[in-house]
């Protein structure tokens, strides 16, 4: 099972408790160091994820439809560590905190599928870490 389908099993298991949001080109979704309220499910459109160091915005990476974007802060419990900006014309499905976690408490099962998302984002931090080491990129 490749980590697309543990994706779209947590997406579709979303799916029904989505508020959907229009993002246009240049709007924020979430801001760097803000408390999450929810994760935003990525329906159409692109969405660069960037941070602030000394003052200049550095890129971390885009993302496009079918990722989810604030899951691993919601389950830390930390501040987001990057902000999301909208490349284009955005569609999100946004779950708020409170439901997120009502659903993967009724269907336990879906916290492998969370394990498994978050797992392929460390994976791509260490590949992307591993280009910049080598001056790759």
């Amino acid at each position: 099972m490749d980590t697309n389908e543990f994706n779209s099993r947590l997406i579709n298991a979303l799916a029904e408790h989505q508020k959907v949001h229009v993002y246009e080109a240049g709007s924020v979704l979430f801001r760097e160091n803000e408390a999450p309220g929810g994760v935003h499910v990525l329906l159409s459109g692109e969405v660069d994820l960037l941070f602030v160091r000394r003052g200049d915005d550095v890129p971390l990476r885009f993302a496009s439809a079918g990722q989810i974007l604030g899951l691993s802060s919601l389950v830390s419990g930390r501040n987001h560590e990057y902000t999301a900006t909208a490349t284009s014309t955005v569609i999100t499905g946004f779950v708020d905190r409170e439901t997120l976690f009502r659903v993967l408490h009724e269907s336990p099962e879906r916290w492998f599928d969370v394990l498994q998302v978050l797992s392929s984002d460390i994976v791509s931090c260490y590949d992307r870490v591993k280009q910049l080491a080598t001056g790759k990129t």
